[in-house]
């Protein structure tokens, strides 16, 4: 299998197949490797949306490497990310999202353009002698974690967005918030029944609207996933 792994899944319509288990597993040997092809580039040279998508869909590839029905397609999409055909011609909608503080992500962007940044952010992202502390940061990204989801939430009942046997939303988390996927990622999705995030109906055309079936969280090189 020839496969140009800088460039595979970085614009629309690009697809790859993999006949079974093997061939998938090798694949993703190579996009997991150190530095990787698949690394994103910095914020300040070049890097996309989709470089951020692609990095995060090797970790549901490899999540769901026992679980597909091979032979499957992986295709680079548009609302959703990716579209994932397998042998019994289901079809599984791949978005993206990612999740964390807005002060803490333009902290990080200071990192990789001027290097390390001589203060931390306040919660207006303004230096400060006494930064966040570490309750502030938790409900913050608590906050900002069931935020994203919702506004996915919504994206996927517009109009345009692709049919799909089934939805996923892989969440990558970035915070510095003492979040641990067991404890808190649990507390939060057994919340997100109240924010009515995995749930809702269409009036316009009374259907039940499309949701995500599953919600898959990425925090540092750990993953779970919740349906």
């Amino acid at each position: 299998m020839s496969i140009n792994f800088e460039t595979i899944f970085l614009k629309d319509g690009e697809n790859c197949s993999f006949k079974n288990k093997d061939e998938l597993a090798a694949f993703l040997d190579t996009v997991f490797q150190d530095n990787g092809p698949w690394e994103p580039p910095a914020r300040n040279n070049g890097r996309k949306t989709s470089h951020r998508e692609r990095y995060c869909l090797r970790y549901f590839l490899k999540l769901n490497l026992e679980a597909f029905s091979y032979p499957i397609r992986v295709t680079k999409s548009e609302r959703p990310d990716f579209l994932i055909t397998d042998g019994e011609g289901v079809t599984l909608g791949v978005e993206h999202t990612d999740a964390g503080p807005e002060s803490y992500q333009r902290w990080l962007a200071q990192i990789e353009e001027s290097g390390e940044p001589s203060f931390y952010p306040n919660r207006d992202g303004k230096a400060s002698d006494e930064g966040f502390s570490g309750t502030q940061m938790y409900r913050e990204a608590r906050a900002d974690i069931i935020g994203s989801w919702i506004r996915k939430t919504g994206s996927i009942n517009k109009y345009g967005y692709q049919k799909a046997s089934s939805y996923i939303l892989v969440s990558y988390l970035q915070s510095n918030a003492p979040l641990f996927l067991e404890r808190d990622l649990d507390e939060i999705m057994s919340e997100l029944p109240d924010y009515k995030c995995l749930s809702s109906y269409n009036k316009m055309n009374s259907e039940q609207s499309k949701s995500f079936t599953k919600v898959m969280v990425i925090l540092g090189d750990k993953v779970k996933a919740w349906s």
